[in-house]
């Protein structure tokens, strides 16, 4: 069983698909529990992949976790963490025999009945220290523990933009939230190592005066000149 706020036009959505579409049906059988007050074409497609789809959004934590009992499910898998619309109250109420944290957060969920959190070496390496950091025992899939399905009607890669004029744009359309200085730094060596590059930033929090003239402070104060930057 799946339970996410995210089974939708959203990036879960999209790392979910390979794995409810390819799942081996001659072993298992798979539920999703959309927690989502809403609905889209890819909640539809996905809904046609697994043994039982429903709606969730409407129903208290205890009436959830007896649905899960009662639909017999071996191992409930959460794809939200400490993110909107999760159900981790359902996981504290041990709904399953065995639960799994996978991608949402990256992060542990500090839920003791969560008991494991899919990860690997990279985002979680293999050192001692690193797994106390979790509640959850780390099961690393290695060399990467996801994969997206990209978008059916995604447009062709276009040649390098940099060809025609003669300089590289990186780009991060990122929560502004996530940017935190040890990223500005990163962002201002690489600009420095590639002549001539700009950085494009994008986010609905840049229409904003103050996080507009906060982002550009904080890479014009580490020397990067404001005509490379572009905020929008």
């Amino acid at each position: 069983g799946v339970v996410s706020g995210d089974l939708r036009a959203h990036a879960v959505g999209f790392f979910i698909e390979p794995l409810l579409k390819h799942h081996d049906r001659a072993r298992m059988e798979m539920a999703c529990y959309s927690n989502s007050p809403w609905e889209d074409a890819v909640s539809k497609r996905l809904s046609g992949m697994v043994w039982k789809w429903a709606n969730v959004a409407a129903l208290a934590d205890g009436a959830l976790a007896r649905m899960i009992r009662a639909d017999r499910i071996d191992i409930l898998i959460d794809l939200s963490g400490h993110t909107a619309g999760h159900r981790l109250g359902v996981f504290g109420a041990r709904a399953a025999p065995v639960q799994v944290t996978y991608f949402g957060c990256p992060n542990t969920t500090g839920v003791t009945a969560m008991d494991y959190r899919i990860v690997d070496s990279v985002t979680d390496p293999r050192e001692a220290w690193y797994d106390s950091l979790s509640t959850e025992r780390l099961v690393r899939l290695d060399p990467c523990f996801l994969c997206y399905s990209p978008l059916a009607d995604a447009p062709e890669v276009s040649p390098l933009p940099a060809a025609t004029s003669g300089f590289v744009t990186f780009g991060s359309f990122n929560n502004l939230a996530k940017v935190d200085d040890d990223a500005v730094e990163l962002w201002v060596g690489v600009l420095n190592a590639v002549r001539g590059s700009r950085l494009f930033i994008k986010h609905h929090g840049l229409a904003q005066e103050g996080a507009r003239a906060l982002t550009l402070r904080r890479l014009t104060d580490r020397g990067v000149p404001a005509e490379r930057l572009l905020l929008e």
